[in-house]
């Protein structure tokens, strides 16, 4: 994308773009949307950790929905 595109996408001149850019990444920005805060990415091991969580949450719920359906199921019977 050339300057001239990208003023007429976005209404701000190149220059002026790096200048919200440079503002918004150094945690000086004031404006609706908060600031980049700068983290460590995520180690394998908490990736890992992540996803068992989630997981024991999903069959924990499957096997929930599973009882109630049981449920459900045995009182419609009766």
């Amino acid at each position: 994308m050339n300057s001239e595109e990208i003023e007429k996408q976005f209404g701000f001149t190149p220059q002026q773009l790096d200048e919200k850019a440079a503002e918004y990444e150094s945690g000086e920005w004031r404006g609706p949307i908060d600031p980049v805060i700068q983290m460590h990415p995520m180690t394998d091991e908490e990736r890992t950790a992540i996803n068992q969580v989630r997981e024991y949450y999903r069959q924990k719920h499957a096997e929930e929905a599973k009882s109630e359906a049981a449920s459900k199921l045995v009182r419609t019977a009766r």
